[in-house]
C-alpha cells in the first residue's frame, strides 16, 4: 500500500471515528450515519482532503504550477484521484476562480490485465468542473450544450474523444484548441489529453480543458506538456 492511499483511508477512517465518538458523547447528536456508504463516504474524503491539503496552502502551489494536478500530486504525494476532488471543492462555482474548465481523469480497469488494455475499457473515474464550468443542461441551447457534447460525461471512455485517443496511442501528450463555441472565440477551449505509462501501457488519461481567457494562467503546466498545440484542427458549429 502506498503512504498517499495509506494516509487518504486514514483520515477518511478517523472522520468515520469521530463521528462516532460524537454519538456516544452526546445521544442527542445528529451525525451521519457511519454505516451508510453513500451518505458517508463522500464526507468523510471531503474530511480526508481538508486535513491533507488545506485550502490556501493548496490554491497557493496550485496557482505557482498553472494548476497542474500531475505535478502536484506528485510533489505533494497524494493520489491523483484525491487531488481531483479536491479541486472540485476548492474551484467550485461559489469560490474565487482559477481557471474555467474541467478536470476528467479515466482509467482501466484494475481487474484486467495491463496488456489488454483499450480504449473503449478506459472509463471516466473521477473529474472536477471548475469555477462554473456546467455541462448539466442537454434540453437547453447555447454553451452548456455544446459543452456536454464536446466534454466527458459519465459513461465517457478514452475512445470517446480524439485527443484522449491519441494520447493513449502515441504515449504523448496531445493539445487542440477547440473553436467555435463563441462569435468573439472569447469561449473556445484548450485542451489536453496526458497519457500515464506504466510498463509499455498507457493506463490512465488525464484530459484537461482551459477556456481561452484563462490560458495564460496555465503557462507552466502547457510548458511541461511540451507538445505543439493544434490550431484549427477541431471545430465545433
Amino acid at each position: 500500500m502506498s503512504v498517499a492511499y495509506a494516509e487518504s483511508t486514514l483520515c477518511h477512517e478517523l472522520c468515520e471515528v469521530i463521528e462516532q465518538t460524537f454519538g456516544r458523547v452526546r445521544p442527542d447528536y445528529l451525525g451521519l450515519e457511519t454505516h451508510d456508504n453513500r451518505t458517508v463516504n463522500p464526507r468523510s474524503n471531503h474530511f480526508a482532503g481538508c486535513l491533507l491539503m488545506q485550502r490556501d496552502a493548496t490554491k497557493t502551489r496550485l496557482e505557482a504550477l498553472g494548476y497542474d494536478v500531475v505535478l502536484f500530486a506528485n510533489e505533494v504525494g497524494r493520489s491523483l484521484a484525491s487531488v481531483i476532488l479536491r479541486t472540485q471543492k476548492l474551484y467550485s462555482a461559489h469560490q474565487p476562480p482559477g481557471f474555467v474548465g474541467g478536470i476528467w481523469l479515466f482509467e482501466a480497469p484494475w481487474t484486467g490485465a495491463r496488456v489488454q488494455v483499450v480504449p473503449t475499457g478506459m472509463k471516466l473515474a473521477y473529474r472536477a468542473h471548475l469555477s462554473g464550468l456546467s455541462i448539466h443542461s442537454p434540453k437547453k441551447k447555447g454553451p452548456s450544450h455544446l459543452l456536454r457534447e464536446v466534454f466527458p460525461k459519465q459513461g465517457s471512455t478514452v475512445a470517446d474523444f480524439d485527443v484522449t485517443t491519441r494520447a493513449f496511442t502515441s504515449h504523448r501528450p496531445v493539445i487542440a484548441l477547440v473553436e467555435g463555441f463563441d462569435l468573439f472565440r472569447q469561449q473556445d477551449y484548450l485542451v489536453a489529453a496526458e497519457p500515464m505509462v506504466s510498463g509499455g501501457v498507457a493506463w490512465r488519461i488525464l484530459m484537461t480543458a482551459v477556456r481561452s481567457d484563462y490560458v495564460e494562467q496555465v503557462t507552466p503546466w502547457t510548458d511541461r506538456l511540451d507538445a505543439p498545440w493544434e490550431v484549427g484542427a477541431y471545430q465545433f458549429a
